[in-house]
């Protein structure tokens, strides 16, 4: 490589690989006979860090932070918390979208960097679940009044809200809210 600049850049090199660099000044035909050498080793491609989750009624997004270097993202997912992973997805961006999930359910999931045949040496694990019931649910009473309340389950667009003097599911009727 031929440059007047002080500084080159050296792109696309193989990671974990250790380079060898010789430097001399020429001017025109005329060479400096001393080199000045140095060497450098690349390092290994990082794992994704803030791997997180979101969940939209029976979809779950996973979302991470760009690692340097990579060139794809590998999403691994599974509805058991372990290793065992039921398959996985490419994308090219630092968020993927798992849809048409079984609702209430938990799912886990690992993402590793890539670029070409290198991989990040680890993954970087987060789990998320679909919609459910929500979590909490509370009934007041405040004279001839019972006012019930609940948290709020991601993604729902409407509550329905059941009644019964009887402490069974033999419901009286219900109610629809949004």
């Amino acid at each position: 490589v031929s440059t007047s600049e002080t500084s080159y850049a050296f792109t696309n090199l193989s990671f974990t690989h250790t380079y060898y660099y010789a430097v001399r000044a020429a001017k025109v035909d005329s060479w400096n006979p001393v080199w000045g050498t140095a060497s450098a080793t690349t390092p290994e491609l990082g794992k994704p860090a803030s791997v997180s989750t979101s969940t939209d009624w029976d979809a779950i997004t996973v979302n991470w932070s760009a690692v340097p270097g990579a060139s794809t993202y590998y999403v691994f997912y599974s509805s058991r918390a372990n290793d065992d992973w039921d398959g996985y997805y490419a994308t090219n961006d630092t968020s993927y979208t798992f849809n048409n999930l079984i609702l209430n359910h938990a799912y886990y999931f690992a993402v590793r960097a890539a670029n070409g045949s290198y991989w990040s040496p680890t993954w970087s694990i987060a789990s998320g679940a679909t919609a459910g019931k929500p979590n909490t649910i509370t009934a007041t009473p405040n004279g001839n009044q019972i006012t019930v309340n609940w948290s709020a389950v991601p993604g729902a667009s409407i509550y329905y809200v059941f009644y019964s003097s009887r402490a069974n599911d033999d419901w009286d009727g219900y109610y629809a809210t949004n």
